[in-house]
């Protein structure tokens, strides 16, 4: 019998996928930059029997890290 394999998929932004939840008392989203905040995260999955967590890149930036940018 094959097994399955939890794994998580996440990266370390805001996302668009979870619109809303903002507005959830226990949303902690804004945290993302925190390192206890992925600890957290990761305690959580593992609670939960999840296999592991993949990090997705992300090819856009922020419109505060965009601004900082100069073209030459």
């Amino acid at each position: 019998m094959t097994q399955m394999r939890l794994f998580a998929f996440d990266f370390t932004g805001p996302a668009h996928l979870s619109a809303g939840l903002w507005r959830h008392p226990q949303d902690r989203g804004s945290q993302y930059k925190s390192v206890q905040y992925w600890i957290d995260y990761a305690r959580m999955l593992e609670q939960a029997c999840f296999d592991g967590i993949f990090f997705a890149d992300t090819s856009a930036t922020t419109m505060s890290t965009a601004a900082t940018w100069t073209l030459r």
